[in-house]
């Protein structure tokens, strides 16, 4: 079986997890570049349904105020 993992190196190791060897779909943290695109998404909505004195909110608490729903379109 091919290994699809969105953190798979060309080297055979994860790009994620301090680990040697990718463990593939035995991996707790394995998804699909498509599903990760499918959980990005998600949490793009999310972010775009939030209030902007709730991001501002969030910008300020955990980024430095750096507002990072504008590059993402929000």
């Amino acid at each position: 079986m091919t290994n699809s993992c969105f953190a798979l190196a060309p080297d055979g190791k994860c790009r994620v997890l301090l680990v040697g060897e990718c463990e593939g779909e035995s991996c707790p943290f394995y998804k699909t570049k498509a599903q990760l695109d499918h959980e990005r998404a998600k949490a793009r909505e999310s972010i775009c349904r939030l209030s902007d004195e709730d991001r501002t909110w969030i910008a300020e608490k955990y980024y430095d105020e750096n507002k990072l729903w504008r590059e993402l379109g929000a």
